[in-house]
């Protein structure tokens, strides 16, 4: 069989979705070679591939986002900020072809794999005139889409504000002449201003139910939509949580990156006054950097924890508070949950917009939050059966092993480029 190169983005929410297809590529008989970072290491080598560690001084760990970071994302850009931010990329992109390109072309691979985020993997496969396939693990995008509607594009995904028809023509003509300068500057090959967020290759693989992607009519055969993988998720910590009486039991967990700043004790706060003394259970989890010794005041009800098996949680949560996260969001829908959505960052905002959109929870803004509508918002969800019987409806039918059928999009592909 054959040997392939993954050029991962060492993120939780862009790792764990591809480690069921590297798995179900390895149990097929392929030869995978996984660039990432020391923290997924473990994870990696238990789905059957080699690890390779990344030596940029920026992918030596878990990526993480910065206070400030977290900040700045929650509003729009102007142009400016947009182009600092393309640039750094760009300049990033350029060190890793140069960091892997001599390593990689000694393997010899049929065909390299790449997270849509890790542009580098997109100019690798261009370099070596190799098949390509991008692996995605969030909302999809393609051209024709910001033809249509470019400035739901320009503020949904590039964060960047429109205030009128002009900025929004001349916004459209600097990102196509932006990259056209930096590109000759940083060796690199059609860069697009859009592959900052999302770079496509030959086939791509789309970890999102079709129904939640916006404008999915759009796509062509490139694009996959295999669904939620909910493969090899750690279970050794497993443990009941909350009392076992009928209450119902709220579970609360803004995600893996941004808890480790701190800048949720506030919003922790909220809850013990919104939920404390209530008719609940509540498992907050505030993620593996908080010290959970520090936290006073924690209500009778509630139960904080360093870590929730979250596959295991949700099968008997009556809601989820989530941060929108696209991997929570689709093991919530999965089990049948209505969320409570608080996004932060990135695509979260348009994440959370969806699920609205099919009625399967509700958001709110967390810089402008109370007890009260926290308060209010839980009890909706509780009190109204729309929510749950909402994602019912909703719930995918590949039963979360997006995985097996991405290998089979795979093995396709192979045939079609005559890989053996």
């Amino acid at each position: 069989m054959s040997k392939v190169i993954f050029l991962g983005t060492p993120l939780h929410g862009h790792t764990y979705p591809s480690l069921g297809l590297i798995n179900e590529l390895v149990n097929r008989g392929e030869q995978v070679i996984y660039y990432s970072s020391d923290y997924f290491r473990e994870a990696i080598e238990k789905a059957g591939a080699v690890f390779r560690r990344y030596k940029h001084p920026e992918l030596h760990t878990e990526l993480e986002y910065t206070h400030d970071a977290v900040v700045h994302s929650q509003r729009l850009y102007d142009l400016k900020h947009f182009y600092g931010g393309l640039e750094g990329s760009m300049k990033i992109c350029s060190e890793m072809v140069r960091e892997v390109l001599e390593e990689v072309e000694k393997d010899n691979p049929a065909y390299i794999i790449h997270d849509s985020t890790a542009h580098w993997g997109k100019q690798l496969a261009r370099r070596l005139q190799l098949p390509s396939i991008a692996s995605i693990t969030m909302f999809a995008f393609c051209d024709r889409i910001l033809e249509l509607h470019p400035r739901t594009v320009l503020e949904k995904l590039f964060r960047i504000e429109v205030n009128s028809s002009d900025q929004l023509h001349d916004t459209l003509r600097m990102l196509e002449l932006i990259p056209k300068a930096l590109t000759q500057k940083y060796d690199l090959t059609h860069f697009k201003s859009q592959d900052k967020f999302l770079c496509t290759g030959d086939l791509n693989i789309v970890y999102v139910d079709e129904r939640l992607q916006p404008y999915a009519e759009l796509f062509d055969d490139s694009f996959k939509f295999v669904g939620p993988s909910f493969f090899q998720r750690d279970t050794c910590h497993a443990r009941s949580f909350g009392d076992s009486t009928d209450k119902p039991l709220l579970y609360i967990s803004l995600g893996s990156m941004v808890n480790k700043l701190g800048i949720y004790d506030h919003f922790y706060e909220l809850c013990f006054e919104a939920f404390g003394e209530q008719d609940l259970r509540v498992v907050l989890n505030v993620g593996t950097e908080h010290d959970l010794s520090s936290m006073r005041n924690v209500p009778a009800n509630f139960q904080m924890t360093n870590f929730v098996p979250q596959l295991e949680i949700l099968k008997s949560t009556d809601v989820f508070i989530s941060h929108a996260g696209m991997n929570s969001v689709s093991e919530s829908i999965h089990f049948h949950v209505p969320l409570l959505l608080l996004p932060q960052t990135g695509d979260q905002y348009y994440v959370a917009e969806r699920v609205e959109h099919i009625g399967a929870g509700l958001c709110l803004d967390l810089q402008t939050l109370d007890a009260a509508q926290l308060r209010s918002a839980v009890e909706t969800l509780l009190k109204d059966p729309t929510y749950r019987e909402n994602c019912k409806s909703f719930r995918t039918a590949n039963s979360g092993n997006g995985h097996k059928e991405a290998a089979d999009e795979v093995f396709r592909f192979k045939q079609v480029h005559s890989i053996v």
